[in-house]
């Protein structure tokens, strides 16, 4: 039976709400039913009422009466299936890192197209968080810039093969699986595979995660 999607859009501008609704639609079908709120105590108001039933949420930061970031707290304490996303302008380490840690599953920048974000939505219910290119290699020069430490043993023990060390580099780099598919010349059924086998060898489950493992690992752009 096909999932309906129940989702949460907070942005306060108009225009920009009416493109990120049609790429909510083209993501998951006219079936899904979004909830629009264009302030904080808007949005704060639909998750009190509608926690049980979002399945998505798609923040953005700056908001007329206070920060979309404060709103993943609530959103992890009432609304425990929702997968929380950040829709923003701000590519600063603060925020990105302020939203990682609070929660939010994904950092998408307003600059994509609405096909873009649509793939990008439409890869978060396949496992794949989704991040903008730019903001993965925020994250990977972030890391890269750390003091050096040891690698975790499982990041240090892990076998990848050829093909799951190039896959990754792509997912640090931000790709989406059909991008990974298209700069492999493989299908994104091979990909999704890897990106399991992965996922399980170094023990992480998100895009962040990878991220770092690619640079802990000494992957580089070729």
């Amino acid at each position: 039976m096909k999932r309906t999607e129940t989702v949460l859009l907070v942005e306060d501008q108009a225009i920009v709400r009416q493109s990120l609704k049609q790429a909510i639609v083209q993501a998951f079908g006219s079936d899904v039913q979004i909830h629009e709120a264009a302030t904080f105590k808007q949005a704060e108001a639909v998750i009190m009422c509608e926690a049980d039933s979002l399945s998505l949420a798609v923040l953005d930061i700056s908001l007329p009466d206070g920060s979309g970031l404060d709103l993943l707290p609530l959103l992890n304490a009432e609304a425990v299936n929702c997968l929380a996303l950040m829709c923003t302008i701000f590519d600063d380490d603060e925020s990105l890192f302020s939203a990682l840690k609070n929660g939010a599953k994904g950092y998408l920048l307003k600059d994509h197209s609405q096909e873009e974000l649509a793939q990008q939505l439409r890869q978060s219910r396949l496992g794949s968080p989704p991040l903008s290119p730019r903001i993965a290699h925020r994250i990977l020069g972030h890391f890269a810039q750390a003091p050096a430490a040891a690698p975790p043993a499982d990041v240090v023990e892990a076998e990848l093969t050829k093909r799951e060390k190039q896959v990754l580099m792509q997912l640090a780099q931000g790709k989406t699986r059909r991008q990974v598919a298209d700069a492999l010349c493989i299908s994104t059924h091979t990909v999704a595979d890897h990106i399991k086998h992965i996922y399980r060898k170094l023990n992480i489950s998100s895009r962040a995660e990878a991220a770092r493992a690619a640079v802990q690992l000494g992957l580089t752009e070729p």
